[in-house]
């Protein structure tokens, strides 16, 4: 039987973060971007010669509403608009710094996957067109669509 003309089943990881982003957040970010970087290593030599798709999934903020599970922060919208500046420019500073230290308080358990995925796309920041799709926050927490494509 002639196998060449069936498609192939799409390569996938899947990647989970510590429960202890819950609490140790902002002290994980160093670690998180260490561990893109050296994602990107292990996809480029795997998956030279293949196009890859990656999917994070990451709610920012927790806080945009009194009536939800964390209540109300007047952090939330701004930790938002720091993960918008970020996946609109790469701006390391929006996301390692500005949101960074609105974490505690905005209560993002997605943040981390963010800073990964920061870590993978700056080891050829160049590269990369990025553009911020939405931003939204229509119950308690903040969601964002983005895409980066390799330019």
């Amino acid at each position: 039987r002639d196998n060449s003309k069936m498609k192939k089943t799409p390569s996938y990881i899947i990647l989970s973060l510590p429960n202890r982003r819950y609490q140790h957040g902002s002290e994980m970010v160093e670690e998180m971007v260490d561990f893109g970087s050296k994602l990107q290593e292990s996809i480029s030599r795997i998956f030279a010669t293949t196009r890859v798709a990656m999917l994070v999934s990451a709610d920012l903020a927790h806080t945009h509403a009194e009536y939800g599970p964390y209540g109300f922060s007047p952090s939330a919208v701004p930790f938002d608009n720091a993960c918008a500046e970020w996946a609109s420019t790469l701006d390391e500073k929006s996301l390692l710094h500005t949101a960074r230290g609105l974490l505690n308080d905005a209560k993002s358990c997605g943040y981390l996957g963010l800073v990964i995925l920061h870590g993978l796309l700056t080891q050829e920041k160049d590269s990369w067109g990025c553009k911020l799709r939405a931003l939204s926050h229509p119950t308690y927490y903040g969601m964002m669509v983005s895409t980066f494509v390799r330019r």
